[in-house]
Formats: C-alpha cells, sequence, structure tokens
C-alpha cells in the first residue's frame, strides 16, 4: 500500500504547535509539543522524545494513518543521535482502543467488499509497524495511561518498560473479532506471563487489570490514576529520574544486548509468521461477521 513519507520531525514536514491545555496532559512534562499529521503529538525535552497517541475522540485508536505515522515517527526516533530514550503515551482517558473498526468500513467502501483487499491492505500496514517496534534502537517507555486494547497491548512487549495506570486494563479481543494473535504476541506473551495466562489473553479475551499485568510481568510499575503524569515525570526528569542517574550510550548498549540481533530475526520472523495468518483470518466468513456486526450495531446506535 502506498505509505505517507517519512516523517523527519525537525525539518520535513510542518508542525503545528498546539497548547498542553488542550490535550489535557502536564503542561511542565509536555511543555512544547507539536503535531505531526494531528494524530501523533511528538515533543523533544532534554534527549527525551515523547510520542503521544492523540485521537481522543476516537480513543487513540489505530487507523491506517496511525500506523504510517507512528512507523515513521519511531523510526526517525530510532535513527536520531539525540534522542537518548523515548516514551510513548496516549491523550485522555486510554492509552489506545487498538484497531479502529471504522477503519475496516472505510475499506470495505473503498475496495468494494473485496475481503482479500482488505486483508492485503490491513496486513501491509501492519507488519512494517510491527517492524519499527522490533529494530527499535534507543531505550522506549510505555506510559499506559488509561485502557491499552489489542495492538495497544501486544505492543507493549517490544517497549522496555510499561508504566502503568491504576485505571488501565489490557485487553485483547482477536477471537472475538474472527481474527488472531498479532504483534508477535504468541511469542512475547507466552514468555512474559507463561503460556496460561497468555492462553487466556489471546484465545479467550480475558481482561487483565493493571495489577494483574504488573504480577505477571507484562507492567513494571503502577500508579494511581491522579498520580500518574507528575510520577512518569519524576521517574525521567527527576533528581532520581533516568537521565539522572543511567547514561544513555550504557542504557542503548545494554537493550542492544537484551535484544540482539538474534531475538530480533527471530521477531521478524514471528511477525511474518502472524501477519500471513492474519491476512488468511481477516478475509474469512469469521471476519466478515465480525464487521458485518460492528456496522449492524453502530446503526442501531443512530
Amino acid at each position: 500500500m502506498k505509505s505517507i513519507p517519512n516523517v523527519a520531525i525537525k525539518s520535513k514536514i510542518l508542525l503545528k504547535p498546539v497548547t498542553c491545555k488542550n490535550i489535557g496532559i502536564s503542561a511542565k512534562l509536555f511543555s512544547t509539543t507539536k503535531v505531526v499529521n494531528n494524530i501523533v503529538l511528538v515533543e523533544n525535552k532534554q534527549g527525551v522524545r515523547i510520542i503521544t497517541l492523540n485521537r481522543p475522540e476516537r480513543f487513540n485508536s489505530f487507523n491506517s494513518e496511525m500506523f504510517d505515522t507512528l512507523r515513521n515517527v519511531l523510526n526517525d526516533t530510532s535513527r536520531d543521535g539525540s534522542v537518548k530514550l523515548a516514551v510513548i503515551t496516549g491523550t485522555g482517558d486510554y492509552f489506545t482502543s487498538g484497531n479502529d473498526l471504522a477503519n475496516f468500513e472505510r475499506l470495505e467502501r473503498e475496495l468494494k467488499g473485496d475481503m482479500n483487499a482488505i486483508a492485503d491492505r490491513s496486513v501491509d500496514t501492519i507488519q512494517p509497524f510491527i517492524g519499527s517496534l522490533i529494530d527499535f534502537q534507543k531505550p522506549l517507555i510505555a506510559a499506559v495511561n488509561g485502557p491499552a486494547i489489542g495492538i495497544g497491548a501486544t505492543l507493549l512487549a517490544h517497549t522496555d518498560a510499561v508504566w502503568a495506570s491504576d485505571s488501565a486494563y489490557f485487553y485483547t479481543p482477536f477471537t472475538g473479532l474472527g481474527i488472531i494473535a498479532e504483534a508477535c504476541s504468541s511469542h512475547t506473551f507466552p514468555a512474559i506471563m507463561g503460556t496460561i495466562r497468555a492462553n487466556e489473553m489471546l484465545m479467550f479475551n480475558y481482561k487483565m487489570g493493571a495489577q494483574e499485568a504488573r504480577e505477571c510481568g507484562l507492567v513494571s510499575r503502577v500508579v494511581p490514576k491522579q498520580e500518574f503524569r507528575e510520577r512518569v515525570e519524576e521517574w525521567v526528569f527527576g533528581a532520581k529520574g533516568l537521565l539522572n542517574t543511567s547514561y544513555p550510550k550504557s542504557m542503548q548498549s545494554t537493550k542492544q544486548l537484551l535484544r540482539n540481533a538474534t531475538k530480533r530475526q527471530t521477531l521478524h520472523a514471528i511477525n511474518a509468521e502472524e501477519c500471513l495468518q492474519l491476512r488468511e483470518r481477516m478475509a474469512s466468513d469469521e471476519a466478515r461477521d465480525a464487521i458485518n456486526k460492528f456496522m449492524n450495531r453502530k446503526k442501531s446506535a443512530k
């Protein structure tokens, strides 16, 4: 599929400034926030790149543009020598509600109901996005400010720390949508939380709370919602925060040892296999039925 040009945050794309008041986040932490394509906010502060998913009216759900934009931001951040580490978070009450099913509705209209073409278009967007996470070179912290659904939960296994609000939960309802696990979660989730818990999440649509996610290793820290932004700021920029206690090159070199070329090669192979099966499932009668039910619910709500 046609992708948007690479996002060069400093010069190649017009960045529209927005105020922290408008997006409801800490003015101190996010004081120079800019907008990339209106759906991803990017801030550079003291060598930290803060990436914010910004579709609050859709609970920060992923459409094709979000996948492409975030992939380009991640690739740019990974290459940028001035970036010491990165933080990814969401605007509003959700981290992300996962794939925007309205995007499938749009693709159905655009591709005249051809489920094979819809599957091809979708997977051709998702696979390189996951690849950008696998190959991301800088320390990456997920500041999970609220629910993380679908891709929002599975991408966390590619980050280096997950700090979660106690309002967050983690939910991967893939089989209820007629599709399968993605983002290498068929491999990463059993490795993190054990096979039985991974089965519950990936096969049986189990919704996991923040404290349970911490107990099983998916989350590293849990904070009360009302303190979340302040604590994230403290852990990154405070006197005892990462910038003042850890050298950036040492963090990056350690990450390269923990996520070495062999491990990344394995993840790329798993990503390819999952996407192959995802393509098949998305073109199936089950996926068609799930999309039809979604559309019918949407019509009934009008």
